[in-house]
């Protein structure tokens, strides 16, 4: 099974699920249900189920359909990514709705947790996807990270897409959800000061996974990751979350910097790119977040 992951929406059963489900199936192909879905870790925005079927085994999400747009972009960058050939995510194998229900399926993998030199084969892979490049940063469509928008408005350069699709959208809901206003000031200081803080970084445009915690990348028949919240920008973004919550051990982040090594000045950009998850885990998740992101916010100003 995937690894654990509790989502807000829970896991429960989906007996009332079945008729719509098979429909589905039938739809693309894919068998008749042996036994009823079993409820699994994996989705955090939406409940996760292995789906058992005379064709074989998958791996399946569940939304009301009002949010099946949410599951097609997740389909979509999964296939961005696999399309690169360098890093291994789950194949998408359907994506529909009928009724009042919408569905994505995956390929079942076994997986595990990563362990010793396949944190480096990760990030190795991570290297190559993120030398797929583009003229200008962001994406052909805005997605979600989480159950948060995410803006991805191409822009011409890196610095107005940071602070126009991704700061400034996730201060303003904080401002709106009531934060103090110590941080409000704090974060508008930090959209005024970002040129300062970026100085004279010119990343490549990079294709970024966009949602690099541990609970996104596990060991298959070779590292897998998946959930992607995809966009071209700083490749630094992905290496940032990735510490931000941990996960990955120090042989991921030596592997990568031998691979590709980062520009000067990546160290001081790690709390610049923190921020904007940091953000947004205090838009989804509340105050709990505040005091982290007036001191990162504080620690970043204080370099100026």
């Amino acid at each position: 099974t995937r690894p654990s992951k509790r989502g807000p929406f829970g896991y429960a059963a989906c007996m009332s699920t079945q008729p719509v489900l098979a429909a589905i199936l039938e739809e693309h192909a894919l068998g008749e249900l042996i036994e009823t879905p079993e409820s699994v870790g994996g989705g955090d925005s939406t409940p996760a189920y292995q789906l058992q079927t005379t064709r074989g085994r998958f791996f399946g999400k569940r939304a009301g359909l009002s949010r099946w747009d949410q599951l097609r972009c997740e389909a979509n960058n999964l296939d961005a990514i696999r399309d690169t050939n360098t890093i291994r995510v789950p194949t998408v194998i359907a994506c529909d709705g009928v009724e009042d229900e919408a569905w994505l399926l995956l390929e079942w993998l076994d997986v595990r947790p990563l362990r010793g030199n396949q944190f480096e084969a990760l990030a190795r892979s991570l290297s190559d996807l993120h030398r797929t490049d583009s003229s200008r940063p962001g994406w052909h469509e805005n997605y979600w990270i989480g159950n948060s928008p995410q803006l991805n408005q191409p822009m011409s350069d890196w610095e107005t897409f940071y602070r126009e699709c991704r700061l400034r959208p996730q201060s303003e809901w904080a401002v709106e959800g009531g934060i103090p206003a110590t941080l409000r000031r704090l974060l508008y200081a930090l959209m005024d000061r970002l040129s300062d803080l970026l100085g004279e970084h010119s990343p490549p445009v990079s294709l970024t996974h966009g949602d690099l915690w541990g609970g996104n990348v596990a060991m298959a028949d070779c590292p897998v990751t998946y959930d992607p919240a995809c966009f071209f920008g700083d490749r630094e973004m992905d290496l940032a979350m990735a510490r931000l919550f941990g996960g990955f051990d120090e042989h991921f982040f030596a592997a990568y910097l031998e691979a590709w090594p980062l520009p000067p000045g990546w160290q001081k950009r790690v709390d610049l790119y923190q921020i904007y998850h940091q953000l947004n885990h205090l838009n989804l998740f509340g105050g709990i977040y505040v005091d982290s992101c007036r001191r990162t916010v504080e620690r970043l100003l204080s370099q100026i």
